[in-house]
């Protein structure tokens, strides 16, 4: 009797177990599109609200299978968007941090659900946010903190000729004229591809004045030859000074390359804008440079010409004491 009991009972919780999982089932359905309508009244006032909607929608699609498919695409197309927009607003206000999360974060979504748009426009915006990142940690110093924000600013975009700038600066920092060189001239060939003359003229400029200071340290060392490759990949990056090129006469005048020599040198004094004063230091070194090429009748012309201010006792003692000069 009581064997029989049990089995009927046994049978009534199989039958009711059976009914509520039926039931269940059916309500989940309806509670995966109810989420996804409760998501889509929300879009334009609460986006947080609807994309933890939507979401939800998803969770409960996936415990579904084939069967909310049809809901979940629906869901999940909403997803990059409702991120995007979130982001941009952080953006729009300046809270810069909360961007980059939520940018990050829209990426993550954008390249889970295939969504090419929004991932093009995640990349933009953060290329921009890691490279303004880099740029605060190089000026407070934190080269290396810098470094890695420029880097992932390229990860986003290959072609930001301003993240390669940041990173020449920080190289420039470190000391290490290979790396920056190697940078400020990726900096040069993507803004120019890019039509970013602005950080091209920054790259070419920062260059040419660091490797100008190296060459003039390096001479003050009397580092004759290391002086001479500063001063050459200065003019390379468009250096066109006077003293630049005075500082080469000098240092091939040093080296007895009198043909370089008196090339740098009358480059200087076709650069030189001031007065015969100006000049005259120019023309003492020139005749230098003839002196030692044994051309004594140009000699005695450039010292002529050096017969000026401080330079003009010098310049007149050469003339009649040394090379008598007619």
């Amino acid at each position: 009797m009581r064997q029989k009991v049990r089995r009927q009972l046994g049978t009534i919780f199989t039958i009711i177990i059976l009914t509520l999982t039926v039931a269940g089932y059916s309500q989940t359905v309806n509670d995966a599109k109810a989420k996804y309508n409760e998501g889509a009244q929300l879009i334009k006032t609460d986006i947080q609200g609807a994309l933890n909607a939507f979401n939800k929608c998803i969770e409960i699609c996936n415990s579904l299978g084939e069967e909310g498919k049809e809901t979940k695409i629906l869901a999940e197309s909403q997803i990059p968007k409702l991120n995007y927009t979130l982001a941009k607003g952080y953006f729009d206000q300046k809270k810069y941090n909360e961007a980059l999360e939520g940018f990050t974060v829209t990426f993550e979504t954008a390249e889970k659900y295939n969504n090419e748009q929004v991932k093009t426009q995640c990349k933009r915006y953060l290329t921009l946010l890691f490279n303004n990142l880099g740029n605060s940690f190089y000026r407070k110093n934190e080269f290396e903190k810098a470094m890695e924000n420029f880097n992932q600013a390229l990860k986003y975009n290959p072609l930001y000729a301003k993240a390669y700038f940041g990173k020449g600066r920080v190289y420039e920092k470190l000391d290490d004229l290979v790396k920056m060189k190697e940078a400020m001239d990726k900096a040069i060939e993507t803004g120019l591809s890019k039509n970013d003359i602005k950080t091209v003229e920054n790259a070419e400029k920062v260059t040419r004045n660091t490797f100008y200071n190296k060459g003039v340290k390096a001479f003050e060392a009397k580092n004759y030859d290391e002086a001479e490759g500063y001063l050459k990949t200065s003019i390379e990056y468009g250096n066109q000074s006077v003293d630049t090129h005075f500082q080469l006469g000098k240092i091939y005048n040093i080296q007895k390359n009198w043909n370089d020599a008196i090339k740098n040198v009358n480059k200087a004094i076709e650069l030189e804008t001031g007065d015969d004063t100006a000049k005259a230091k120019l023309y003492f070194e020139l005749a230098t440079s003839y002196v030692g090429s044994g051309d004594t009748n140009s000699a005695c012309e450039a010292y002529k010409k050096a017969m000026f201010g401080p330079y003009a006792e010098n310049a007149k003692y050469q003339i009649e004491q040394v090379l008598k000069c007619k």
